[in-house]
């Protein structure tokens, strides 16, 4: 089969949507996929991305990638809790889908006309959730890391499973939380899947799913087989019939899809794998080309993933609008977002054009929205419009900025006692009053003549003082005793007794150990009684095996 006559599937976290087009110096979401597709003179036919860190405001035409024919699909966080920004998924498909989903169990889908949802899966998906209540369902989907779409030959679900990034000694409260959310959202994803697999549906599940499958997909060679994210992966698997598309065709090859950040892994390709695609056996058999990573593509901490599917898998379909996201926008023929947004003034008369003092209202705007909103400013709730509120059109849900003006210049501070030395009568008010401006210049007076009294410190001393502030420099670091490289200067956020104290290790990436150029065990303390370590420090050499 010619490398043409497939269509690719990818997935990628992306850790910012606008991050990583920044990083990659690309004005908008449609060069970054032509750049992705013309890696392997490809076709991009669907292109997950996870952690997109959106919110609605920043929706713009340079993120939707309609200029190539593609639709999207987002999803983002609308909890208050959570910081703007947070999490988030999108699906772009360059064949419009016949349904798409935001949300895993459905409860942010709108009812039809006749008051009725139509899920993707029909009744088995309608009925899946039945003993969950509607506050629990919203809990779970509150957080955008769930979008499905359906292509007729199989369903994608686009996923950004939770990590737990809460320490327990740091915050219990929130620790158990987090546990909590994140043990009902894998267990909705289970629900789901087996629902449309009983449907008689083949699936394709996609994305970070923040765990691995085996010990060859961890740089370390070790995993723990009862951690319940593992085996919550284990049953879904079992259960719904799934096939790890990349362990099908490289069964013995290691490739990692995520490094950390902090310890510069990647240099060694020190990672785990846990970014995958699952796809359902029948669907694997019938339609799967190939599967690979694109690990040398940069600008995030993981890598994309993809899946070549045959080119009839993917089939045009009838139904060119089928129903959208919360946060999907249809064109509808338009070429640009612009017209979109209107000012009032253009839908006012002729004669009450001219009255150019009165202050224009907020653009309205008129991409479309399904999910119901409460306005930050008028407690409105909107159920229609997904950017401006309905009543005081304001453009987002941050609150009004109500602290008060910062002081200008350092004048601010000075500007009364200054006044009150060179004032008349005032001047003498002033001085009779204790406490006052003129009372805390005579304080100062007697802080100068105790400063006289003081022995002066040498040149010398002061200018290195000067010089080691105003670098930024501290002491020297010491040197690692296997590489000979000066060490980095880490500081203990942990909670306990050493946190906030600051400490060396080896400069150098993480990596296996003895790999050549990983980094070796070198620790030490970057204060000793109090006082600062030397370059020299007397410390035991470790024994280095040859």
């Amino acid at each position: 089969m010619e490398a043409k006559r497939h269509k690719r599937i990818l997935s990628w976290n992306v850790n910012g949507l606008r991050a990583v087009l920044k990083r990659h110096r690309l004005k908008d979401v449609a060069e970054l996929l032509a750049y992705l597709g013309e890696l392997d003179d490809c076709k991009l036919h669907i292109i997950c991305f996870q952690e997109t860190k959106l919110i609605p405001q920043e929706l713009s035409e340079a993120l939707l990638a309609y200029s190539k024919g593609f639709r999207s699909y987002f999803s983002m966080c609308s909890t208050r809790h959570r910081s703007m920004g947070y999490s988030g998924v999108v699906t772009y498909s360059l064949t419009p889908p016949i349904a798409a989903e935001e949300g895993v169990t459905g409860v942010l889908v709108s009812k039809n006309e006749d008051g009725k949802k139509r899920l993707i899966g029909g009744k088995f998906s309608e009925a899946a959730f039945e003993g969950w209540t509607q506050a629990e369902m919203r809990e779970v989907d509150s957080e955008g890391r769930c979008v499905i779409t359906d292509h007729g030959a199989f369903i994608v679900f686009n996923l950004y499973n939770p990590a737990i990034t809460v320490d327990p000694e740091e915050d219990r409260e929130k620790y158990e939380k987090r546990i909590e959310f994140k043990g009902k959202f894998l267990e909705a994803v289970r629900i789901r899947t087996n629902a449309v697999r009983k449907a008689g549906r083949e699936v394709i599940l996609l994305g970070d799913l923040n765990v691995s499958i085996s010990k060859m997909d961890t740089a370390r060679n070790a995993i723990d087989p009862k951690n319940p994210s593992r085996r919550w992966l284990y049953g879904l698997m079992s259960d719904a019939d799934l096939v790890d598309t990349y362990r099908y065709f490289h069964p013995r090859r290691r490739q990692y899809t995520h490094w950390s950040q902090i310890t510069g892994a990647r240099a060694n390709n020190f990672g785990s794998r846990i970014d995958m695609i699952l796809g359902s056996s029948g669907m694997v058999r019938r339609f799967s080309y190939d599967a690979g990573i694109k690990d040398k593509i940069q600008g995030s901490d993981h890598c994309p993933v993809y899946l070549d599917v045959v080119e009839d898998a993917i089939a045009k379909q009838e139904n060119d609008n089928p129903p959208e996201c919360r946060y999907s926008v249809r064109f509808a023929g338009q070429k640009r977002i612009h017209s979109f947004f209107r000012s009032s003034s253009s839908s006012q008369p002729t004669s009450d054009r001219g009255n150019s003092k009165e202050q224009p209202k907020a653009p309205q705007c008129q991409v479309s929205s399904i999910l119901e909103w409460t306005c930050s400013v008028c407690t409105y709730i909107n159920k229609k419009s997904s950017f401006c509120c309905e009543v005081c059109t304001q453009p987002n849900r941050k609150r009004p900025n109500t602290r008060k003006e910062r002081q200008a210049s350092l004048d601010g501070f000075v500007r009364i006692s200054r006044v009150s030395t060179s004032s008349g009568p005032a001047g003498s008010a002033i001085h009779s009053t204790p406490g006052s401006s003129a009372h805390t210049t005579s304080e100062a007076d007697t802080d100068r003549d105790e400063e006289k009294k003081r022995p002066p410190r040498s040149n010398t001393e002061a200018r290195n003082s000067w010089r080691r502030m105003l670098s930024g420099k501290g002491p020297p670091a010491p040197k690692c005793y296997v590489h000979r490289l000066e060490c980095l200067l880490r500081t203990v956020l942990k909670k306990g007794p050493n946190r906030g104290k600051k400490f060396y290790v080896c400069r150098l990436p993480d990596g296996a150990a003895g790999q050549k150029g990983a980094r070796c065990d070198f620790f030490c303390w970057a204060t000793v009684t109090g006082k600062p370590i030397l370059e020299n420090l007397n410390l035991p050499k470790p024994a280095i095996s040859s």
